[in-house]
């Protein structure tokens, strides 16, 4: 399915933000939503993921 393992990879993402956040209490941001992660939806996230590493591939052919 496209986007699986982006949301694998996210999902690892946000949960290390996440206890990152609880340990320090910094606010891990995302420049890309330009927003707090933990106000980015994951969907949104995957997609945008998504997106960038289509981009990449046909740019780079892999």
């Amino acid at each position: 399915m496209p986007g699986e393992p982006d949301a694998v990879v996210l999902s690892k993402v946000f949960t290390l933000s996440a206890i990152v956040e609880k340990e320090t209490g910094l606010t891990a941001y995302d420049p890309q939503t330009e927003r707090p992660l933990v106000d980015t939806p994951p969907q949104d996230a995957i997609g945008l993921m998504s997106g960038v590493t289509d981009d990449l591939r046909s740019r780079y052919s892999g």
